[in-house]
């Protein structure tokens, strides 16, 4: 027992440090039984920080104290700092360190390869809506959608088709392959898992059900449309139809992610940007330069528009994207190619914070206003006071929203702050609300 404590606590002080043919119809045989597996819907992440291998149960690869887990070749990255997009790893491991299953690697800050944003997932466990809608356009299905065992499952050659993409069907491997939006996505009949071509290879990205065959057509659940095809959901205010959208925001070039601390105007303006945790456990600082040909960005709501230093405020969430070399002083010296500011409405952020994203299902007013949000995380009340800040989404970029703005049936994207109650809903206090399209 002595020694497996000891494990532990090696195992705790390491993580510390190191911190085919095409034919009309998808098969001409009949719908078959399927065996499934469930698939745990983990928690969606982005993470930062250098690849190292950790000796440790048998050696794994890790950033910022996470296990990776996929099918990437993650050795090239070692010693090379990265920015790691997957979902959290719920399962069962002998290793006893917390994992995350990665979707995408991308190299860091000096780096200038985009970024695809990430998107909300499509909920799959839903009930089945009345209609199907693919940028504002109607899907007619010859065979329809079904619910099984509570998961929508949805008929792909329909979908793909009126999203102006190309499906073909492979007979010998029972598999569909899909060309849409520049992705390459194959779905296997009865394997939890499709397959995206990736400049890395190969990349696995499971579903909530496998793939079925149903009167000749293949039926994938809903959320593999977000996370294998990309597309994103259009919040309704009826609830009878799920409309999808093939429109991405704007590819991102990556660079650190930081939280604004500090600003100095003058001659030479610039701002210090504190980012994640190094390898000896402090945060990264960085004095960033804006100078003349610095690009200033305001993003939101996936729509950018041009920003000036008047528009940083402490707080807010910056993405920066360098131009030449890094003093590696402590902070850190950089000069910035393009500063994107994420927060646009420049509210001081709380340290401890969760973001949620949902839709209104009930609004109370009174001494108090309340929203109930059916969040991808939690059912909530959520309290709005007169701190919260509440922005409009709009074609052409974000406003200011009141509080009338806030409606039965609305997309949002709120930033809790304060406690949370873990009632049933739970119970929370809103610092911002970002009302949706």
């Amino acid at each position: 027992m002595n020694g497996w404590k000891k494990s532990i606590s090696v195992a705790t002080m390491l993580l510390v440090m190191t911190q085919t043919q095409s034919v009309l119809a998808d098969a001409v045989r009949p719908a078959v039984a399927i065996p499934v597996m469930a698939v745990t819907q983990g928690q969606q992440l982005r993470i930062t920080g250098k690849v190292q291998y950790v000796e440790l149960e048998g050696g794994f690869y890790a950033v910022d104290g996470w296990r990776l887990i996929g099918d990437q070749e993650f050795m090239q990255y070692l010693g090379l700092p990265v920015i790691v997009v997957g979902t959290q790893f719920d399962g069962m491991s002998s290793q006893m360190v917390k994992a995350i299953n990665v979707k995408e690697v991308f190299l860091g800050a000096l780096e200038t390869n985009p970024v695809r944003p990430v998107l909300p997932p499509i909920r799959a466990v839903r009930d089945l809506p009345a209609s199907f809608t693919v940028d504002g356009g109607r899907v007619t299905f010859d065979q329809g959608p079904l619910l099984v065992d509570g998961v929508v499952m949805v008929p792909l050659r329909a979908v793909v088709t009126a999203a102006g993409g190309a499906i073909e069907w492979i007979e010998s491997e029972l598999t569909a392959k899909v060309d849409l939006n520049g992705r390459t996505v194959y779905f296997a009949v009865g394997t939890d898992a499709s397959k995206l071509e990736a400049s890395t290879g190969m990349e696995k990205v499971s579903m909530t059900r496998a793939p079925q065959l149903v009167a000749g057509r293949v039926l994938v659940s809903a959320d593999a449309l977000s996370s294998a095809l990309g597309m994103s959901e259009i919040v309704n205010t009826t609830g009878t139809s799920l409309g999808l959208s093939t429109s991405q925001a704007p590819d991102r070039r990556t660079g650190f992610i930081g939280v604004v601390k500090e600003i100095e105007m003058g001659e030479k303006p610039r701002v210090l940007v504190v980012g994640d945790k190094m390898s000896s456990g402090e945060p990264s600082m960085t004095w960033v330069y804006v100078h003349g040909d610095t690009e200033i960005a305001l993003y939101c709501g996936g729509v950018e528009s041009q920003g000036t230093m008047d528009d940083f405020s402490v707080g807010q969430t910056v993405e920066v994207i360098i131009t030449g070399p890094m003093n590696m002083s402590y902070p850190a010296l950089a000069k910035a190619d393009k500063v994107i500011i994420q927060d646009v409405a420049g509210e001081v952020l709380p340290e401890e914070e969760y973001k949620l994203t949902g839709t209104i299902k009930e609004l109370q007013t009174g001494e108090a206003t309340r929203i109930l949000v059916d969040g991808d995380i939690m059912l909530i009340w959520l309290t709005v006071n007169k701190d919260t800040v509440i922005t409009l989404e709009t074609a052409a970029g974000c406003t200011d929203g009141a509080i009338s703005d806030l409606v039965v049936g609305k997309g949002i994207v709120a930033k809790l702050t304060g406690p949370i109650m873990k009632s049933y809903p739970a119970q929370g206090t809103a610092a911002s609300i970002l009302i949706k399209q």
